[in-house]
């Protein structure tokens, strides 16, 4: 028959289809800019380990001519080790419409084989976005308090930012007793707070800050008299924006100001994702309620190329018997498909196991501009 092929060539030729579909399937909106400041960093061990060595900018003293000399003595490494999180999902192919169409008899229409592949491509694709967006969340806690919370069994990962890079500007030493609100209260003395933070405590050699301002924030910002002052100064320049962050998606770049000789970016981020919700037994369903990735009255400052990762662990594989480990895949995310059928199924996973780490976690500062 014109047009068909037989159902003994399916599985080879659904599989290279498959795969070539991914790859071409124009991407939704998956929201990626605080994840921009992590990248991707794959690990062949399921506890990826990190080397961090503090370090001071003490200068030198002076000493009478004759003496021994001072003893200086380097830190040695301290080594941590992080046990990822992991996500594994899958899908049951013969759910789909396309499945039946092309198995239901000995020949199929090949454009029924296309049908399938790309319904198997956007399954695929739902769950990849599902994980980016478990990312981005991970990211923007990190990035509000230092911690990542699992949504499974409420266990935290701290990372132990220090008290002075957490704070509200109604209440922190040497602040101006008042949110950005307030008559009188000038936003430019906090980000410049913010700047010093991350160029004394973050040893940040560049120029050039970000600051990423929540929605109730950034009303406060635009409302004060101070800024209003100033909103002529704001340069509107894109092209002075790092790469990772001007193509991605999330926030929207407001415009640079120079604060007393501090170069600060400004973004706005204001985008929601869907919180699970889990059944009677505990597994997680759709429907949940909308949050903010970011919080509202916050603002989270942080530099170019920062030196954060978002570590990915190894994933367990089940290969056959005699197979070379270096045959296993290391990546961000592993696909893999089974069918079984005995069990009248087959199944697409997908797995993956990324933990958002700030190793140079002084090169964060947060501040709380509003009161809610």
């Amino acid at each position: 028959m014109a047009g068909t092929i037989p159902a003994s060539q399916l599985t080879p030729v659904f599989t290279a289809a498959r795969v070539a579909k991914y790859d071409e399937l124009q991407e939704i909106k998956v929201n990626n800019f605080f994840a921009s400041f992590f990248p991707a960093l794959p690990c062949p061990e399921r506890y990826p380990v990190i080397d961090v060595r503090r370090g001071s900018e003490q200068v030198a003293v002076d000493i009478m001519r004759g003496h021994q000399g001072q003893r200086v003595q380097i830190s040695k490494f301290s080594q941590k080790a992080f046990d990822t999180f992991y996500y594994k999902f899958y899908t049951d192919l013969t759910e789909l419409t396309g499945y039946f169409n092309v198995f239901g008899s000995t020949a199929f229409a090949v454009n029924e084989m296309a049908t399938l592949a790309n319904e198997a491509a956007v399954s695929d694709k739902a769950k990849s976005d599902m994980i980016k967006r478990a990312i981005e969340v991970q990211c923007a806690s990190v990035l509000e308090n230092g911690t990542i919370t699992s949504l499974r069994d409420s266990s935290i990962v701290d990372f132990k930012r220090q008290a002075g890079s957490m704070e509200d500007v109604s209440t922190m030493s040497g602040g101006q007793n008042s949110y950005w609100d307030a008559a009188g209260h000038n936003p430019f003395l906090d980000l410049r707070r913010g700047y010093d933070w991350l160029k004394t405590k973050g040893k940040y050699s560049g120029e050039i800050v970000h600051a990423i301002v929540g929605l109730h924030a950034w009303q406060a910002f635009r409302n004060n008299d101070v800024v209003k002052a100033r909103l002529g100064q704001f340069n509107n320049r894109r092209d002075v924006l790092m790469p990772s962050q001007r193509n991605s998606l999330g926030a929207d770049y407001q415009g640079m100001f120079d604060i007393d000789g501090a170069m600060v970016q400004i973004w706005t981020y204001n985008d929601v994702y869907d919180t699970p919700t889990f059944d009677t037994n505990g597994n997680p369903i759709t429907g949940g309620a909308s949050v903010p990735y970011m919080k509202t009255n916050k603002v989270y400052m942080t530099v170019d190329n920062p030196g954060f990762k978002t570590l990915y662990g190894a994933i367990p594989q089940v290969g056959p018997v005699g197979t070379n480990t270096s045959a296993l895949i290391v990546g961000t995310e592993v696909f893999t498909r089974y069918a079984n059928p005995e069990g009248g199924y087959d199944r697409s996973y997908l797995q993956s196991a990324p933990l958002a780490v700030p190793i140079t976690v002084d090169r964060i500062y947060t501040a709380t501009v509003t009161a809610s």
